[in-house]
């Protein structure tokens, strides 16, 4: 879809998958699940770092031209299941993340705000400055619930959506199906 023609790797990419596997002697799904947060936090962060932030990726222009959309008024919202901030870094304002985003990263304890880069920039566990707390990288891993309050606002803006434009997303993934129904209208 449009994040791998914008530059990022697919981890579900047989090759990508393979590779993760032969480095970290585990499959890109045991990897991001919370089992393995939790379990074996210092090797999902080695991961998380190096193969789920991708920070050199920069919005191509199908990002910029959903933010020219926004800026015009026509785009009122955009769901992503990507957890990367491309949209936002396009210019996009209304923007959903179903899945959470690698830039809102906190503090279990106190809930104090990590950037991205001061995750990227540790080479151990990152560890709350205040608390000495391992830091929850703000994204929903696997085996994890999706946000109710992110599902809520998702199916309001398709609630209230004249048009809905479907883009990069496959139609048969479990949450958007489960979306879709939410939309009425008659121009998919």
């Amino acid at each position: 879809g449009t994040y791998k023609e914008n530059g990022y790797v697919d981890f579900r990419d047989d090759d990508e998958a393979y590779e993760i596997e032969m480095s970290y002697g585990y499959s890109p799904e045991e990897l991001y699940s919370s089992t393995f947060f939790h379990t074996r936090t210092k090797l999902f962060y080695q991961y998380y770092r190096h193969k789920v932030l991708q920070l050199n990726v920069k919005p191509n222009q199908s990002f910029e031209a959903l933010a020219q959309l926004e800026q015009m008024g026509k785009l009122k919202c955009t769901i992503t299941r990507s957890v990367h901030p491309t949209l936002e870094s396009a210019g996009c304002k209304k923007v959903v993340n179903l899945l959470g985003s690698v830039s809102d990263n906190t503090c279990p304890r106190c809930h104090k705000h990590y950037s991205v880069d001061y995750i990227a920039g540790t080479s151990k566990v990152p560890l709350c400055e205040t608390c000495n707390v391992t830091i929850r990288p703000g994204v929903t891993l696997l085996g994890e619930m999706v946000s109710n309050h992110s599902i809520t606002e998702a199916a309001w803006a398709i609630t209230n959506a004249e048009v809905l434009l479907v883009i990069g997303c496959n139609l048969n993934v479990f949450l958007a199906e489960k979306l879709l129904q939410y939309y009425s209208g008659n121009r998919l």
